[in-house]
C-alpha cells in the first residue's frame, strides 16, 4: 500500500472519529492541529488503524506519536 493510500484511509478514519466532514490532513499534521482531537480519539484512531491495516502498534510508542506522518511510517513498517 502506498503512502498516499495510507494517508487517504487515515483521513477517512479521522473524519469518522471526529464526526467532521472529510478534511485532508497531511503527514506533517500534528494532533493539536485537528479540531476535536483528544487523547481518547487518538487511541480510537490507532485502534481503527490497527484493524484497517491488519497491524499492531507497540503500546509503548502511543505517547510518542505526535503526527499523522509517524503513523504512516509505522503502518508502512508493519506497526514497528
Amino acid at each position: 500500500m502506498s503512502e498516499k493510500e495510507i494517508l487517504k484511509k487515515l483521513n477517512e478514519i479521522i473524519a469518522d472519529i471526529t464526526e467532521k466532514s472529510k478534511t485532508e490532513y497531511h503527514e506533517s499534521t500534528a494532533w493539536s492541529d485537528i479540531p476535536n482531537f483528544d487523547s481518547v480519539r487518538k487511541i480510537m484512531l490507532l485502534a481503527e488503524a490497527e484493524d484497517s491495516f491488519g497491524i499492531t502498534f507497540p503500546t509503548d510508542r502511543f505517547a510518542d506519536i505526535k503526527t499523522i506522518g509517524e503513523i504512516v511510517e509505522l503502518i508502512k513498517n508493519g506497526g514497528r
